[in-house]
């Protein structure tokens, strides 16, 4: 549906203008001329409230009417106190509810493709969202972790695009986090076993120590018993001279009292020898009891000296299997860590992967291929829309107009001066092949003139 006649009175810097537009009608003239009135007179007609400032200074009422190329007419009454809408059918007459007939056939949400084009990212991302109306269901949703769910506070209701990014933003954060634990649990895990020592012989260094600390004592007590045997012997050697000595010494006392004349020099003779014999008797019993000595010290010290060298290597071996296995014990614990983070990582991942299939699923039904929102921005054919060119970055400012222009498909753009030569021909030639009406302003030298451009 087009409009065929357009027909303004007293609408801001406007006294008397109709026009009828065509495809793309083209309102160029300088500041001041009255290019915007044209403009601002056309949405006017087409809703919004009452807006005193519309009628022309001095005049007592301005009016706008459009005149569809199916006969409806549309007026539009503004007067410094109220504006009043009629709309006409040329079959059924005054339409008794005009607000609902015009909300029917014109978007008053319509987006300009300029201020698309101009628009900072997060706006423009808003304005293309609220063109494209799409939710997602909490069915479609249910493979997303409850905790990821809730640290976004999702609300469905929100567009099904800002509910996906914001799912993928905090599950790749999820993901970024889990995958760094991950890496440092298997570095510490790989760590860890590289210092964990070889296996430890058969019973292990528990058992080796208690063999040799037996060993050792057998030694110990087999020594001592050796020197208790010695000592016995040699003080029973001792017992034994000073039982002989004292023999002796009676015996010459004896005799001596009987005669001590007769024998005197003999007993001392005999004395005298019996001391040399007893003192050789204890040096015959000192050398036995030191070769002993030094027997039992050459056959026990070496054997002593190696035993507690096995004993001193055992315990330190036992110390370290006791680190070791707690070392083992902590490495297995890394592991097992790693391994649950490594499930997380892959839940995460697949979580991603099925958000990623959802949101191609639901842009594929979009009726601009090849569009998807993505870190606040939106990206064409993966190539973000700044970057993109100039003829496909208006193509897609006029598209996305076109889904929210409603059934009269015309569109007032003001500002088109803004747009070099290269990028009005992109938008002349898009907006001629959208099948959409164009009444568009351009600044200019000279008054103001109204054209039906043609573009080939």
């Amino acid at each position: 549906m087009n409009v065929s006649k357009i027909k303004i009175s007293n609408i801001l810097g406007l006294e008397n203008l109709e026009i009828e537009p065509g495809n793309i009608t083209e309102i160029t003239g300088a500041n001041g001329t009255g290019k915007t009135s044209v403009l601002e007179a056309v949405k006017a007609a087409l809703g919004g409230g009452h807006d005193a400032s519309l009628v022309r200074v001095g005049a007592e009422k301005g009016e706008i009417v459009l005149i569809l190329d199916d006969g409806v007419e549309i007026k539009r009454t503004v007067t410094p106190e109220k504006s009043n809408t009629t709309v006409k059918h040329p079959t059924f007459g005054k339409i008794s509810k005009p607000g609902e007939y015009l909300k029917n056939l014109a978007d008053a949400l319509s987006v300009n493709p300029v201020e698309f084009l101009t628009a900072k990212p997060k706006d423009r991302v808003d304005t293309l969202l609220s063109a494209i109306p799409m939710r997602v269901e909490a069915s479609q949703i249910s493979f997303v972790p409850a905790d990821a769910l809730k640290s976004v506070q999702v609300n469905l209701d929100n567009h099904a695009m800002i509910v996906l990014e914001a799912l993928r933003r905090v599950m790749y954060d999820a993901r970024t986090g889990v995958n760094r634990s991950l890496k440092d649990k298997q570095a510490t895990a790989r760590q860890l076993s590289e210092t964990i020592p070889a296996a430890p012989p058969a019973g292990g260094w528990k058992s080796q120590l208690t063999a040799a600390e037996s060993e050792y004592e057998s030694m110990r007590n087999e020594a001592s018993e050796a020197l208790t045997e010695m000592k016995t012997t040699a003080e029973n050697a001792n017992t034994e001279a000073n039982a002989i000595l004292s023999s002796i010494k009676e015996e010459t006392s004896e005799r001596v009292n009987k005669e001590i004349d007769r024998i005197k020099e003999a007993a001392e003779k005999e004395i005298a020898q019996a001391t040399k014999e007893f003192n050789n008797a204890i040096a015959a019993a000192q050398e036995r009891k030191e070769q002993r000595h030094a027997e039992l010290e050459a056959k026990y010290r070496p054997k002593e000296a190696e035993l507690k060298e096995r004993i001193g290597h055992a315990r330190a071996m036992v110390e370290q299997e006791t680190k070791a296995a707690e070392t083992r014990k902590l490495a297995a614990q890394m592991e097992s860590d790693a391994q649950q983070l490594l499930e997380e990582s892959d839940r995460l991942t697949n979580g991603l992967a099925r958000l990623e299939e959802l949101k191609t699923s639901l842009l594929s039904s979009l009726p601009i291929p090849g569009l998807e929102i993505k870190d606040g921005e939106i990206y064409v054919d993966g190539v973000p829309f700044d970057r993109v060119n100039e003829s496909v970055r208006v193509r897609l400012a006029i598209e996305v107009a076109k889904l929210r222009v409603g059934k009269l498909g015309l569109i007032a753009v003001d500002g088109l001066e803004c747009m070099d030569s290269k990028t009005f021909a992109a938008f002349e030639k898009s907006a001629a092949d959208s099948g959409l009406q164009f009444v568009v302003s351009r600044v200019s030298d000279g008054p103001l003139y109204v054209e039906n451009r043609e573009v080939a």
